[in-house]
């Protein structure tokens, strides 16, 4: 938070920690690949251009904004909600945006996305999975392959086991 306010902006190094501390278990999963901590990375980059933008105006910052959102997105689709955060920072922040900017960018964003969406409502018959589950279905989590899963992580052992992990 510290780092980012001091080259952001106060705003943004608040943000940046809040977005941080939703990651779960970032410690323990900060070595691996864990899909949260390079999503929340596309979405600390996509607020911290919104903010440059804010305090520039260098006209690369809207297209690079529109990529790491897009690039968030993908990686976790909940991150979606930060599309209307970042959009209010850009519109609130001193320096709107030229029309033609916002739909080059919403373009960009939409012309990044729905590849994804395709993709996954291909295999689970869902394009938001695991999103509107009521609406699409959730594909692979029928009983079958809760089953599947149970047995598989049954046979983890990577972690040791306790009676407390056993339970």
């Amino acid at each position: 938070r510290a780092e980012v306010r001091r080259r952001a902006s106060p705003g943004a190094g608040s943000l940046a920690a809040f977005f941080v501390l939703l990651a779960p278990l970032l410690l323990e999963s900060a070595p691996s690949s864990y899909v949260d901590i390079g999503a929340g990375a596309y979405g600390f980059l996509a607020l911290l251009f919104a903010d440059r933008w804010n305090r520039s105006g260098d006209t690369r910052l809207i297209p690079a904004t529109a990529l790491c959102l897009a690039f968030a997105a993908n990686a976790k689709l909940n991150l979606t909600v930060l599309t209307p955060a970042t959009l209010a920072l850009v519109l609130l922040g001193g320096r709107p945006p030229s029309r033609r900017q916002l739909v080059t960018a919403s373009a960009l964003v939409l012309a990044l996305v729905t590849p994804w969406c395709i993709k996954v409502g291909l295999t689970t018959g869902n394009p938001f999975f695991p999103f509107l589950g009521a609406r699409f279905g959730l594909g692979g989590y029928d009983a079958r392959h809760l089953t599947l899963r149970a047995v598989r992580l049954s046979t983890d052992f990577a972690r040791p086991r306790t009676a407390a992990t056993t339970l």
